[in-house]
């Protein structure tokens, strides 16, 4: 599948959005507080079903993702076109999904794997390397 649309309504701090990425390679760029991070957090939610920041500071995801125009928190939503030419809802799935896009705050992170707990050691490699 290719993924063809990104709608994000309220998370962080991004006014409601809808991006058509390009099927090879996609670098957002802009100043601080522009909304990088919060579009980058959007993907990862709607990827994985969870944002990695907040998890490890055991933050609710509803809660670390709430828009702070609007005080609520909507799920970004994902659609891609499979190979058949059909468009399709992406379903979050965190093994299947792990190294679909590279922001530097998760090069950040996967680089800090030693720091992990030793299952969450073993998910990240495994995911990595299949």
């Amino acid at each position: 599948m290719s993924l063809r649309r990104i709608m994000v309504t309220a998370v962080r701090n991004l006014h409601p959005v809808t991006l058509s990425p390009s099927p090879r390679i996609n670098i957002l760029y802009g100043d601080n507080g522009s909304g990088k991070t919060s579009l980058c957090e959007a993907l990862e939610y709607a990827l994985l079903g969870a944002v990695d920041e907040g998890a490890q500071k055991r933050i609710d995801a509803a809660q670390y993702l709430r828009n702070i125009h609007e005080g609520r928190f909507v799920p970004p939503q994902l659609m891609a076109m499979t190979p058949q030419g059909q468009q399709v809802v992406v379903q979050a799935n965190a093994d299947s999904y792990r190294f679909c896009f590279i922001e530097k705050n998760r090069i950040d992170s996967f680089s800090r794997i030693a720091a992990k707990p030793a299952g969450q050691k073993t998910e990240l490699i495994a995911a990595l390397f299949g």
